[in-house]
């Protein structure tokens, strides 16, 4: 279990439940600061999950143990303290040591695509290769109106 916040996460909302239907059902358990389901770009659909910010500690336990498993528009939801996000550069130091140039294909260890197996003088791209002669489109008549 997550060290205990002020913020829970909630995983598992119905697509078919907005915001204030989201801010009523957490708002069952006590005073809420900030709710708002995750979106992606401002569209108008979220991703089907979200965060309740509640003005006490004590509030943010009872809804992690009352509202998860429970039915929030016709689905369970799940629902756990946060996780305190790190600073951009702890994350970026993080994003930097998971792409680390070992973990990465090298690019001479495979061929290109678009070339046979042969060594570097011979290789000859598929493109430069002769290409089929084509038939030339039909062309349309005119629409009779």
């Amino acid at each position: 279990m997550a060290t205990p916040s002020i913020t829970v996460f909630v995983k598992g909302v119905s697509f078919d439940v907005d915001d204030k239907q989201f801010e009523e059902a957490f708002a069952e358990v006590g005073p809420i600061r900030t709710v708002f389901l995750v979106r992606k770009n401002n569209v108008a659909r979220h991703l089907g999950y979200g965060f309740v910010t509640y003005a006490l500690l004590d509030d943010a336990k009872r809804a992690v143990e009352t509202m998860d498993g429970k039915q929030v528009g016709g689905r369970a939801v799940s629902v756990s303290f946060a996780k305190q996000r790190g600073t951009l550069e702890e994350r970026r130091k993080r994003a930097g040591e998971t792409a680390s140039p070992s973990a990465a294909p090298s690019i001479a260890a495979a061929p290109p695509k678009d070339t046979d197996e042969a060594t570097p003088s011979e290789k000859v791209p598929k493109s430069a290769a002769p290409k089929q002669p084509t038939q030339p489109r039909p062309k349309l008549g005119k629409l009779s109106a």
